[in-house]
């Protein structure tokens, strides 16, 4: 399950020192941050998981399930959802 826009703010949030108020003050605080840690405001796969579902994996929800309705007849379903590449 991914987070929510209200913690990925706050991720940000802890990130960003106060003081900070428009957009020239942010490029230079983020230029001088990134320089000692470059992906410093990267969002890494487990910032984007609740902690609840941690133990989710694509093996639990497969991109295809085939299964059999009412009438015993054999369906497939398929799902559209891209994997994101790294």
């Amino acid at each position: 399950m991914l987070v929510d826009d209200e913690l990925i703010c706050a991720f940000y949030e802890s990130l960003v020192p106060e003081g900070i108020h428009n957009g020239a003050d942010f490029d230079r605080w983020r230029r001088e941050a990134e320089s000692a840690n470059p992906k410093l405001l990267f969002l890494k796969r487990e910032d984007l998981m609740r902690h609840e579902a941690a133990g989710i994996t694509t093996e639990q929800f497969p991109h295809q399930l085939e299964m059999a309705d009412a009438a015993s007849r054999s369906i497939t379903i398929t799902s559209r959802a891209r994997r994101a590449t790294a």
